[in-house]
C-alpha cells in the first residue's frame, strides 16, 4: 500500500481509520418497457382514408406524461447523488472512483436530457399533425358546403375519379 492509498491526515491529527464506505439504499430503476399502442383498423373506403387524430393526440399527451415525470425524477436523484461520495475523494483510489462516477453521472444526465428533448419534440409533432388533419378536414367540409354538387368551379381534368 503506497502513501497515496492511505487517508490524508487532517491538521496534524492522527488518522482515525478509514471513512465508512457509503451505502447504497437502492439499485438502479427497473427496466422500462415501451408502451404498446393499439393499431386501429383502416376505415378508409376506396381512395379515402380516415386519420384518427384522437389517437395522435392521445399518444402525444402520453409522451409528455408519466414517462417524462419518471425521467425527470431519475435525473433529479442522479444530480443529488454526488455528495454521498465526498468522503471517497480523500484517498487516490477513491478520488479516481468519484471522478469516474461523476463523469458517468454527467453522461447519463446529458443523454437523458437529449432523450427528453427528442421525446417532447416527437409529442409536439404528433399533436401538430392531428391539428393539421383537423384543419384540412374543416376546409374540405366548408368547401363542400359552399359547393354541394361536388364542383368547386374548377374546369377540366378529373375530380379524383378513375379514367
Amino acid at each position: 500500500m503506497s502513501s497515496d492509498d492511505t487517508p490524508r491526515e487532517h491538521s496534524g491529527q492522527e488518522p482515525k481509520g478509514p471513512d465508512p464506505v457509503p451505502s447504497i439504499h437502492h439499485g438502479p430503476p427497473a427496466r422500462k418497457e415501451p408502451h404498446k399502442w393499439p393499431l386501429h383498423e383502416h376505415t378508409g373506403h376506396g381512395d379515402h382514408i380516415h386519420v384518427h387524430t384522437d389517437v395522435l393526440r392521445e399518444t402525444g399527451a402520453a409522451m409528455r406524461g408519466p414517462d417524462m415525470y419518471e425521467l425527470n425524477d431519475a435525473l433529479r436523484t442522479l444530480r443529488h447523488s454526488a455528495p454521498a461520495l465526498g468522503s471517497l475523494s480523500k484517498w487516490s483510489t477513491g478520488s479516481g472512483f468519484v471522478g469516474n462516477v461523476t463523469a458517468a453521472r454527467d453522461g447519463f444526465g446529458a443523454a437523458a436530457g437529449q432523450a427528453g428533448q427528442v421525446n417532447g419534440s416527437a409529442a409536439k409533432k404528433l399533436m401538430d399533425t392531428a391539428d393539421d388533419y383537423d384543419e384540412a378536414d374543416s376546409k374540405i367540409i366548408r368547401k363542400l358546403k359552399k359547393h354541394p354538387s361536388g364542383h368547386d368551379g374548377h374546369h377540366g381534368g378529373s375530380h379524383g375519379g378513375k379514367r
